[in-house]
């Protein structure tokens, strides 16, 4: 069963909103709940935010069989404002977090987070993987806030993500704008399409050939990648083919360049995926 870790923007009670909605149809899943923290000054403004400051001492409720809910400690004013205390904050919830992790014995979670704030606690709380739902433009919210550091934190947090979920269309254009999202696209199988030969083919191309080389390869169907690289082959291809007898067709309309060499794909163990920024800087 699949561990979830929600750190949700809306709490499970009373008002079901999109966050309770997605947690409770996602099956064969333990999923901890985390109610938003308060801020110290919400009292002032509300006496029915003052339950908010010590709920975090009260122990899970259970909505359903398979869903923990927790209400995170208080955390100071004005992090929208100043990125200083969103991480003494973000630290701190990190924390907790991390005891109720232990205490209902979660490894390996898939951490869902819907705040921009949390770009200063993901690499905080264990995960392997990381999921942000952004369902709202929080730099528009108004207030005291800085928006354009909302927005940056919402860009990192981004950037850190597994996969990313904009209702916020502006979410979308902007993470487009900044070159996170390069392209849409459907995963299909290959193989339902009537492809299922894959094969990966080494082929030696002069310099001098590669300007007849590249329009040729760009518009063969049944090449998916090609890439130029180092070694004693300079073109890496992988192609998928309907039969074998294809492939060797293909081959031999690329000795024409130079030698080749081929392999075919038995299986794959790890089906390609993009990397996430926290990966690419180490």
């Amino acid at each position: 069963m699949r561990k979830i870790v929600c750190l949700a923007t809306s709490p499970w009670y009373p008002i079901p909103t999109r966050k309770q909605q997605v947690m409770s149809r996602i099956p064969d899943a333990e999923i901890l709940y985390f109610d938003p923290s308060v801020t110290y000054l919400a009292p002032l403004k509300d006496k029915a935010a003052r339950p908010g400051l010590s709920n975090y001492k009260k122990e899970g409720v259970h909505p359903q069989e398979n869903i923990t809910v927790y209400s995170l400690p208080p955390v100071l004013p004005f992090f929208y404002k100043f990125r200083w205390i969103n991480k003494l904050n973000q630290r701190r919830t990190a924390r907790f977090v991390r005891r109720k992790m232990r205490e209902h014995g979660f490894t390996d979670v898939l951490l869902w987070v819907y705040s921009p704030v949390t770009a200063d606690l993901v690499d905080l709380v264990p995960h392997k993987g990381l999921v942000y739902d952004c369902v709202d433009r929080h730099s528009a919210y108004g207030g005291l806030m800085d928006p354009a550091l909302v927005d940056r934190m919402e860009l990192e947090l981004a950037g850190k993500t597994d996969m990313t979920f904009a209702t916020a269309e502006a979410l979308a254009e902007r993470l487009e704008k900044e070159g996170y999202i390069t392209g849409y696209q459907v995963k299909l199988n290959p193989a339902l399409l009537g492809y299922p030969i894959k094969a990966f083919i080494n082929l030696e191309v002069e310099p001098v050939q590669k300007k007849e080389f590249y329009p040729y390869i760009e518009k063969v169907h049944n090449v998916v990648e090609c890439n130029c690289v180092t070694g004693d082959y300079s073109m890496l291809i992988e192609g998928l083919f309907v039969s074998t007898i294809e492939l060797d067709q293909f081959i031999g309309e690329l000795q024409h360049f130079g030698r080749t060499r081929t392999q075919i794909v038995f299986s794959t163990s790890v089906e390609h995926r993009q990397v996430t920024a926290h990966e690419a800087e180490e």
